[in-house]
């Protein structure tokens, strides 16, 4: 039986541990910029619906 050189298992695991720590950085940016874009839009969305009966009500 071999002997494991858990040195270079060691390095490469936290090599893939690094990749995929930066790859969930960069989908948690691009989730919260859709985010704040979608809040932003849904508000616009309820003005727009809310505006029409503000003008209604003030006849």
């Amino acid at each position: 039986m071999s002997k494991i050189d858990w040195g270079r298992v060691q390095n490469k695991v936290s090599i893939a541990l690094s990749i995929g720590l930066a790859v969930a950085v960069i989908i948690m940016v691009f989730a919260l910029i859709n985010l704040t874009k979608a809040n932003s839009s849904s508000q616009a969305f309820i003005d727009s619906i809310n505006e029409p009966t503000t003008v209604e009500s003030n006849r």
